[in-house]
């Protein structure tokens, strides 16, 4: 069972050093897909950095990212507030610490952030191609990082960008930068991967 750390979101534009494909390659979707990795099963720590110039200091959440080929993605956030976001297709729905669940709007306003955040971690990218453009694409020593920028029509109009770091095993690293100052960075760390969930871990998260 592999496992590993390290994944810095933060300073995505410290990350240098990457060798970049041929022009040819980029722009091309179908090789981020054939990127992205193939585990069926992922248990991480994550770290969340939300910006917003109405704030003076970032938020910043953490907890444990699950993923199951089978249940889906479940996010669950420890600090500052116990609740778990957990995506399967396009069904997102929010628990809270009291048990308390209840299903996200299906509106765009409201819910496409975490149904990308979830295709971003759940490794289903292929359903968001319509919406974005790949700009750019680097690769050294089986460790990628992709640029992507939203198509004209796409109706995700709030994005300005969005850059995701993986390898074979897991994404580590995602930054959507959107309009009017906003930033949703997300960090994992201390991945194992295809790793077997318990009946009680099941029942709790997914």
């Amino acid at each position: 069972m592999p496992v590993k750390s390290g994944f810095h979101i933060i300073a995505l534009s410290l990350l240098i050093g990457l060798l970049p494909i041929s022009a040819a390659d980029q722009g091309d979707w179908n090789l981020l897909i054939s990127k992205l990795p193939k585990s069926t099963t992922i248990q991480a720590a994550f770290n969340e950095v939300r910006t917003s110039p109405l704030r003076k200091r970032p938020s910043v959440l953490s907890g444990t990212l699950r993923y199951s080929v089978d249940h889906g993605l479940s996010l669950h956030y420890k600090e500052p507030l116990e609740r778990i976001i957990f995506i399967q297709g396009d069904s997102i729905e929010l628990r809270d610490d009291e048990g308390g669940r209840r299903t996200l709007p299906d509106d765009e306003r409201y819910a496409w952030i975490p149904d990308l955040i979830g295709a971003i971690f759940s490794f289903d990218l292929d359903r968001w191609k319509d919406s974005f453009e790949l700009r750019s694409f680097t690769e050294q020593e089986g460790i990628w990082e992709a640029y992507l920028e939203p198509k004209n029509d796409s109706s995700r109009d709030q994005i300005r960008s969005l850059t995701i770091k993986g390898d074979t095993t897991y994404i580590s690293e995602m930054l959507l930068k959107m309009k009017g100052g906003r930033d949703v960075e997300i960090r994992v760390v201390d991945a194992k991967t295809d790793i077997v969930f318990d009946e009680q871990v099941l029942g709790l998260y997914f």
